[in-house]
Protein backbone atom coordinates (compact mmCIF):
# COMPACT_ATOMS: atom_id res chain seq x y z
CA UNK A 1 0.00 0.00 0.00
CA UNK A 2 2.74 2.48 0.86
CA UNK A 3 4.49 2.10 -2.49
CA UNK A 4 1.23 2.92 -4.31
CA UNK A 5 0.84 6.06 -2.24
CA UNK A 6 4.43 7.04 -3.00
CA UNK A 7 3.81 6.66 -6.73
CA UNK A 8 0.69 8.82 -6.47
CA UNK A 9 2.54 11.56 -4.61
CA UNK A 10 5.40 11.41 -7.12
CA UNK A 11 2.95 11.72 -10.02
CA UNK A 12 1.12 14.59 -8.31
CA UNK A 13 4.39 16.45 -7.65
CA UNK A 14 5.46 15.99 -11.28
CA UNK A 15 2.10 17.31 -12.45
CA UNK A 16 2.31 20.30 -10.11
CA UNK A 17 5.85 20.99 -11.29
CA UNK A 18 4.64 21.11 -14.90
CA UNK A 19 1.95 23.62 -13.92
CA UNK A 20 4.61 25.68 -12.17
CA UNK A 21 6.82 25.58 -15.28
CA UNK A 22 4.05 26.99 -17.42
CA UNK A 23 3.43 29.78 -14.92
CA UNK A 24 7.13 30.54 -14.54
CA UNK A 25 7.43 30.99 -18.33
CA UNK A 26 4.69 33.64 -18.21
CA UNK A 27 6.69 35.64 -15.60
CA UNK A 28 3.53 37.23 -14.17
CA UNK A 29 3.67 35.71 -10.67
CA UNK A 30 6.31 35.35 -8.00
CA UNK A 31 7.80 31.94 -7.18
CA UNK A 32 5.90 31.84 -3.88
CA UNK A 33 2.59 32.67 -5.59
CA UNK A 34 3.23 29.93 -8.14
CA UNK A 35 4.10 27.49 -5.37
CA UNK A 36 0.69 27.86 -3.75
CA UNK A 37 -1.20 28.15 -7.04
CA UNK A 38 0.30 24.86 -8.23
CA UNK A 39 -0.88 23.12 -5.05
CA UNK A 40 2.20 23.03 -2.85
CA UNK A 41 1.79 24.07 0.77
CA UNK A 42 5.23 25.47 1.49
CA UNK A 43 7.91 27.15 -0.55
CA UNK A 44 10.98 25.18 0.67
CA UNK A 45 9.28 21.88 -0.23
CA UNK A 46 8.25 23.29 -3.61
CA UNK A 47 11.85 24.36 -4.27
CA UNK A 48 13.16 20.89 -3.36
CA UNK A 49 10.62 19.05 -5.51
CA UNK A 50 11.11 21.43 -8.43
CA UNK A 51 14.91 21.03 -8.30
CA UNK A 52 14.52 17.26 -8.09
CA UNK A 53 12.26 17.17 -11.16
CA UNK A 54 13.86 19.87 -13.33
CA UNK A 55 17.47 20.05 -12.14
CA UNK A 56 17.26 23.76 -11.29
CA UNK A 57 15.43 25.84 -8.72
CA UNK A 58 12.26 27.67 -9.80
CA UNK A 59 13.97 31.08 -9.70
CA UNK A 60 16.71 29.82 -12.01
CA UNK A 61 14.16 28.23 -14.34
CA UNK A 62 12.22 31.48 -14.67
CA UNK A 63 15.40 33.37 -15.65
CA UNK A 64 16.24 30.95 -18.45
Amino acid sequence: MYSGLKRNITYLNEYRTEIACQLLKQKKMSVSEICYYAGFNNVPYFNRVFKSNKGVYPGEYSRS
